[in-house]
């Protein structure tokens, strides 16, 4: 396995393995613009791809480059137009020479996983022209399973006698059945990376070398969606008509300028947010995924903010602020969820969090979570709008900033994830009580435990009531 040191200078040989229907399924349902993306112009991500890391702690989420205009062809299959990928996760264009700190990734492989029964878009045609080599997996059961997993097990154990010694393993998957066949790649000394656009599951996670998260993954393509350069590269790929659509209104930075100006401390990210959803209406703001930009941060990322001359500092750490250097200081952290809470409640919050990543949020706090999300869904059900995962918890986020309720955009997704993944909210957003929604996030949270050694005793049963449901008398 290559180390930061022994990477320096050196070709990282890579196989390249995506389960189509499991990438494009979860990016269609949190994000349609970068399934779009996905589905489209894989050449464009190809590129992104070849400057993630190539050195993260295991198990840990890959500190991921940004994304610069990619030309056809970048990433390389063996050539030696690759792209090289600093210690800091930078990104440039290479010429086949190895700097100092710095690795090549060649994906050697790229093998795409499809239903050719499903694909009614003729996507295999969009992988075909970037290089991959696309393996039908029609189902092969009643219940429309297709046989994606076993053909990509059998393939990647392959690489481990392929004549070529290949360093690195890119799983594009959530499905944690791979868990197994990547302890097997790190127990041949193979480096594994798992590329998801879903949650994974934390066993999944502690066998992977590196991890690209799904808002990473999904924020990455938003960024390629905006990228002059690869709109041209992708041609009729069909990225720009999105493009069209993405920019920033004019004004925009004026208008933050000015808010922070007549702000006698820092403002936060959830205000200057909700500004902007009165300037600009919740169309193009939450409801436009952010003007197309996929999350208000990246927004904030992309502006260039100043007051008299003098750059405003953008802080992104949780909650994230805006502040003028001159005038404003940094605000106060947030003190812990479980403070003031009796201590075998607040230990339990605790380890469930650590364990299932379940948010830390005191038990006041999910009780006015679970009212905002009842009156989004319910909200969103008279308009008649579709269900869209990062909108909706962007839409949530900002009632509950407006409540006076303290949570992040991620910790709102998790929930509502939640809902999906345990069925509860199988066949769409249902119009339940804010009761129904804490039950169903108290059972979600138990089937997590579970799962992950927390047993299901009458003692934790009460404990999860009390953090999620109501505190029992």
């Amino acid at each position: 396995m290559l180390s930061g040191g022994e990477a320096n200078g050196k070709v990282l040989r890579s196989a390249l393995f995506v389960d189509f229907d499991n990438v494009f399924i979860g990016l269609r349902d949190s994000s349609p613009r970068a399934a779009e993306v996905f589905s489209r112009s894989p050449e464009a991500w190809l590129g992104w791809l070849s400057r993630v890391p190539e050195v993260a702690p295991v198990g840990q989420v890959a500190p991921v480059a940004q994304v610069a205009p990619v030309a056809p062809g970048a990433g390389g299959e063996g050539g030696t137009e690759g792209l090289e990928a600093d210690a800091h996760g930078s990104g440039t264009q290479g010429s086949g020479s190895q700097g100092s700190g710095t690795a090549r990734r060649l994906l050697l492989t790229r093998n795409c996983y499809l239903n050719p029964v499903q694909d009614t878009k003729g996507f295999r045609a969009f992988f075909t022209r970037a290089g991959f080599r696309v393996v039908d997996c029609p189902s092969l059961t009643q219940h429309g399973k297709s046989s994606a997993d076993i053909h990509m097990v059998m393939d990647i154990l392959d690489i481990l006698a392929h004549p070529v010694r290949y360093d690195e393993v890119i799983v594009m998957s959530a499905d944690a059945d791979f868990t197994a066949v990547m302890l097997r790649l790190r127990s041949h000394d193979r480096r594994t990376v798992s590329v998801s656009s879903s949650p994974v599951a934390h066993a999944y996670r502690a066998a992977c070398d590196l991890v690209v998260s799904d808002e990473e993954f999904t924020r990455q393509l938003l960024l390629l969606q905006r990228s002059a350069n690869t709109v041209g590269a992708a041609a009729d790929g069909g990225l720009s008509q999105l493009s069209q659509s993405s920019g920033l209104p004019e004004g925009i930075e004026e208008f933050i300028e000015d808010l922070v100006r007549k702000s006698p401390k820092a403002v936060s990210h959830a205000s200057i947010a909700s500004q902007l959803m009165k300037k600009f209406g919740r169309g193009q703001t939450v409801g436009g995924q952010w003007f197309g930009y996929g999350a208000f941060g990246d927004v904030l990322g992309s502006l260039t903010l100043t007051l008299d001359e003098q750059p405003l500092v953008v802080d992104f750490a949780t909650p994230g602020y805006v502040l003028d250097p001159t005038r404003h200081s940094r605000p106060v952290p947030t003190p812990d969820a479980t403070e003031g809470l009796d201590p075998d409640l607040a230990a339990f919050i605790t380890a469930v969090h650590s364990t299932t990543g379940m948010p830390k949020l005191a038990p006041a706090t999910y009780r006015g979570l679970f009212e905002q999300i009842h009156a989004e869904v319910r909200d969103l059900l008279a308009a008649g709008q579709p269900y869209v995962v990062e909108s909706v918890a962007g839409a949530v986020a900002q009632r509950c900033y407006e409540a006076g309720i303290p949570v992040t955009v991620s910790q709102v997704k998790f929930v509502l994830r939640g809902y999906e993944l345990s069925g509860y909210w199988r066949g769409g957003p249902q119009g339940s009580s804010a009761g129904d929604l804490a039950n169903a996030s108290r059972d979600s949270a138990l089937a997590r435990c579970v799962q992950m050694g927390i047993p299901g005793t009458d003692e934790n049963l009460a404990l999860l009531d009390r953090w999620l449901v109501e505190e029992r008398e």
